[in-house]
């Protein structure tokens, strides 16, 4: 028996970020880009929306390029979970294993993506980065599209990091963000 397809959901984009580290100071080529971007999606159904892990990805581009890099690995995870775990808020319409997220009813989502880049640490880009992420719910005709530009913060508002011994740069080297932020 075939499964009918369902109204693709809602969603609204709260906010993202991406942050550029670098991994080791010996190693001045092997930048890494992290991205979070914090969802609210809501179903068009009564009942429940899976999310299979494997059909999520992402990729960037820095302003002005065509070419975009797609996210080595990306993650989609919950921002509520419906067993009570540390740290974590108890949400009944959220079940979440390895492989897919189950909603039912609106719920705040999180997709993740990290990739590493040859980029100088000494040649950190400026440009705007875009990013093209996509979800795709079981028994959806189509995936759900998100299309964003990000913004580089000010270099004052930057969370640079300096080895205390070389004062050399390391850690988080820049971060582009959209909209509202959150700590997790």
């Amino acid at each position: 028996m075939l499964t009918p397809l369902i109204g693709s959901p809602d969603f609204a984009l709260m906010g993202g970020r991406i942050s550029l580290f670098k991994h080791t100071p010996d190693i001045d080529e092997q930048l890494g880009w992290y991205l979070d971007l914090w969802l609210i999606v809501e179903p068009r159904t009564d009942g429940w929306v899976v999310f299979p892990k494997h059909f999520c990805e992402a990729s960037y581009a820095l302003e002005g390029r065509t070419t975009q890099a797609a996210f080595q690995r990306t993650s989609l995870s919950s921002l509520y979970r419906s067993r009570p775990e540390e740290g974590r808020v108890y949400a009944p319409n959220v079940n979440e294993t390895r492989n897919e997220i189950m909603i039912k009813g609106p719920a705040v989502l999180t997709l993740g993506g990290n990739s590493t880049g040859v980029f100088s640490a000494d040649h950190i880009p400026t440009e705007d980065v875009e990013v093209v992420a996509r979800m795709r719910p079981t028994h959806v005709a189509a995936p759900m599209t998100i299309n964003l530009t990000l913004k580089r913060k000010p270099p004052d508002q930057q969370e640079v990091e300096t080895n205390s011994s070389s004062g050399e740069s390391m850690g988080r080297l820049a971060t582009w963000v959209y909209g509202q932020q959150f700590a997790l």
